[in-house]
């Protein structure tokens, strides 16, 4: 008997949509990164990037308005571009709406599109306009350019490499878990930050430009799962220590007033939508002053032996298998559903 999908997870469809198609040339970086990376000339490669959102899994619309919808369909998008050191130049919409759908409504998600459009610099080249029975659903391919062999990718960590974070992680969680509660007061700032998350693209062009980052991917699964994918990438292992990880008093106290650990939320709450990322330890102290005055926090570092994924100060939560991240097909998995 054929297994069905929640047997196998999203991760292994992957592995076997990969097994069906030939090797990429060497100068090509395809499945399993943020971006594919393809030659363009002799100064840039260029970056491609698609993430889709979907009515009832990425978004609820008692809770999202049109605006924070479109903002997130794009933004999401150029954390991946940003993942990689590169700059945002273009993009494509592809969106699937209900026939009775008022037109106030769908041009508000256009104008959310184009509030990120504006401020990252990336234009709006095409797309497609479909029906669908019922759910809204939006799909952006986005494209931009990094300097020709430069692309930072999840491969390059090596033992020994410190690993950094370059903001707070666990807000959006913290937002997504008050809305289920049906709690606001107190809660603005990370609902906001859940419903319209951040991209950091002039983060990854200093990192970029920093010239000794290692590896480097966006936290839209989770930090620990995340981290997982750079690991898995590059065949090392990790240690991070959870107390090292930015949070603010305002955070563990928003956490404590709805019964939630924030521990697990710094590990496992995903679509914050930050920079983690690994560094030559020789190089990088020389640029730790500037970094750090940029919200940079270093957690932790590389090690040898690819079977150990330490969490200092988190050991119980990971013996109960936090951190494993967000999966769209798994039956028990890291939900970020909204309230449904």
């Amino acid at each position: 008997m054929s297994p069905n999908l929640s047997d196998i997870g999203e991760f292994g469809l992957i592995a076997r949509i990969c097994d069906k198609f030939g090797r990429l040339p060497d100068e090509v970086c395809g499945i399993g990164d943020d971006c594919a990376v393809i030659p363009m000339n002799d100064r840039f490669d260029m970056l491609i990037t698609v993430d889709s959102i979907y009515e009832g899994i990425d978004f609820d619309l008692r809770f999202s308005s049109p605006f924070h919808i479109g903002k997130k369909a794009l933004a999401i998008n150029l954390s991946d571009i940003a993942a990689m050191g590169g700059i945002p130049k273009y993009f494509l919409v592809s969106i699937a709406l209900p026939l009775d759908s008022d037109l106030d409504f769908v041009e508000g998600i256009y104008s959310g599109i184009s509030d990120v459009a504006r401020e990252s610099g990336a234009a709006l080249v095409g797309g497609d306009t479909s029906s669908s029975e019922k759910e809204i659903s939006i799909s952006i391919t986005a494209i931009g350019e990094v300097e020709k062999g430069r692309a930072i990718l999840r491969k390059g960590a090596r033992p020994g490499d410190p690993i950094f974070i370059s903001g707070a992680v666990g807000l959006s969680a913290l937002g997504l878990a008050a809305l289920k509660m049906g709690t606001s007061s107190g809660m603005e700032p990370f609902i906001e930050r859940h419903l319209s998350p951040l991209h950091r693209t002039d983060l990854g062009r200093t990192l970029l430009k920093l010239g000794c980052v290692t590896s480097m991917i966006d936290v839209s699964d989770g930090l620990l799962a995340d981290l997982g994918h750079i690991a898995r990438s590059s065949g090392v292992g990790f240690e991070i220590d959870v107390n090292r990880i930015p949070a603010g008093d305002d955070f563990r106290m928003a956490s404590a007033a709805i019964g939630v650990d924030p521990r697990e939320l710094l590990l496992a709450g995903g679509e914050d939508f930050e920079l983690v990322f690994t560094a030559d330890s020789g190089r990088i102290h020389q640029s730790l002053a500037s970094l750090e005055a940029l919200g940079v926090a270093e957690i932790g570092r590389v090690l040898d032996d690819p079977g150990v994924r330490s969490v200092l100060n988190a050991e119980d939560l990971v013996a109960r298998g936090i951190g494993r991240g967000y999966d769209h097909f798994l039956k028990e998995r890291n939900c970020r559903k909204e309230p449904g």
